[in-house]
């Protein structure tokens, strides 16, 4: 029988790093949320990693986090037209190893609701009156000349296991 098999290109090594900032509490960025701000508009990227669940106002964005409803995910879609998933295939955001386990572990356990995020990583999810609705794995809010961008993807700790992780990260953190 044949097998079919996919190969990543290695991740490329970026030309210029934007000015990133990763956080992963968001009580970090509501101490000093009139310096964060001001640093978007002129141009810097906010990447809040894995928000637990609850309500956040993100640039004024009221942004609701909920644990999944179908549990644990494998899987997220790229089908929204992103510049960040261009180029990603069917199954690229899926069953993703997880080095610290040994094994595959879901990437998703929480989505987001926000009505001004652009969708770049989406799933699905009751909404707010218990309907199935798409939410969001990762979104991005444009403000000023930077970004406010929502991961809840479990990303960081794979990108060096799961080339897809690698190439998303990238992008993530090059990509204008």
């Amino acid at each position: 029988t044949n097998q079919y098999v996919t190969v990543f290109p290695a991740v490329p090594a970026g030309d210029r790093r934007l000015d990133v900032l990763w956080l992963d509490n968001f009580a970090e960025y509501e101490s000093k949320r009139p310096e964060y701000d001001e640093m978007v508009k002129s141009g810097k990227r906010i990447i809040f990693s894995e928000l637990p669940p609850g309500e956040y106002i993100v640039d004024g964005s009221r942004v609701l986090v909920k644990t999944s409803s179908m549990c644990p995910l494998h899987f997220a879609s790229r089908k929204t037209g992103h510049r960040f998933v261009d180029g990603f295939q069917a199954g690229d955001f899926k069953h993703w190893y997880d080095p610290d386990t040994g094994y595959i572990t879901p990437i998703l356990e929480h989505t987001f609701l926000a009505d001004d995020f652009v969708p770049i990583l989406t799933s699905g999810n009751l909404n707010e009156d218990s309907l199935w609705n798409t939410a969001l794995a990762v979104g991005e809010k444009k403000a000023g000349e930077g970004s406010y961008i929502i991961c809840q993807i479990k990303l960081r700790e794979r990108v060096s296991a799961n080339p897809a992780a690698g190439l998303f990260h990238r992008n993530l953190e090059f990509m204008e």
